[in-house]
C-alpha cells in the first residue's frame, strides 16, 4: 500500500512541476493612438518550454500609413524563441481575419498599408524554446498620408522655379547677342 501511495506522490509532483515549466503566457497592452510617429515594443519571458502570446493594442487615424516589424532577439544563450512558431498577425477594421506578417528567418514584417481609421490589435505569439527564456522586440510606424493638395503645390512650386529658370537664361542669352555673339553654346 505505500509503494502506491509514494509511486501517486511521484507522479503528483512530476505532474505540478511540468506545468510549471510549461506554462503559457498572455499579455495585453494599450498603446494608445499612434499618429505621426514610431513605438518600440517587446517583452521578455523567464521561463522555459513555455508559450506566449502577446497583444498589443491601438488606434489609427485617418489617412495613417501603418508598417511594423517585429524579431526574436537572442540576448543570451538558451534565450530562444522556436522559429517555426514563432508568428505576429494585425486585425482591425477591413482585414477580416487578420493579416500575416512577412516572415524572413526569425522575423516578421507588416509593409507599409493605408489602414482605415479604427482600433487594431499586433499579436506576437510563439513557443518558448531557449532553456532560461526568450524575448522578441519590435516596431511600429504611423505616418499621414500626404493629400492631394501637398502634392499640388509642389508642382506649381516646380513650375514657377523652371519658368524663373528659363526667364534668366533667355535675359543671358540677350545680353550675350549685345555683346555681338549670335548664339549661345552650353555643350
Amino acid at each position: 500500500m505505500k509503494h502506491t501511495d509514494f509511486l501517486t506522490a511521484f507522479i503528483a509532483i512530476g505532474i505540478g512541476l511540468s506545468s510549471i515549466t510549461a506554462s503559457a503566457v498572455t499579455n495585453t497592452y494599450n498603446l494608445g493612438t499612434i499618429t505621426n510617429t514610431s513605438l518600440s515594443y517587446g517583452d521578455t519571458f523567464v521561463i522555459a518550454d513555455g508559450t506566449f502570446s502577446d497583444t498589443f493594442n491601438f488606434t489609427i487615424l485617418p489617412n495613417e500609413r501603418f508598417s511594423a516589424f517585429v524579431g526574436d532577439q537572442d540576448l543570451l544563450p538558451n534565450f530562444e524563441i522556436d522559429p517555426n512558431t514563432f508568428g505576429a498577425k494585425l486585425t482591425g477594421p477591413g482585414l477580416g481575419a487578420g493579416i500575416a506578417g512577412t516572415a524572413s528567418g526569425d522575423t516578421f514584417k507588416f509593409n507599409p498599408m493605408l489602414l482605415a481609421a479604427g482600433d487594431y490589435a499586433l499579436n506576437v505569439y510563439g513557443t518558448i524554446s531557449g532553456t532560461t527564456g526568450a524575448s522578441f522586440a519590435g516596431t511600429m510606424m504611423a505616418a499621414p498620408v500626404p493629400e492631394p493638395e501637398s502634392y499640388v503645390t509642389l508642382f506649381v512650386g516646380i513650375g514657377i522655379l523652371g519658368f524663373i529658370g528659363r526667364r534668366r537664361l533667355t535675359k543671358i542669352a540677350s545680353n550675350y547677342r549685345s555683346f555681338g555673339a549670335s548664339s549661345l553654346n552650353f555643350a
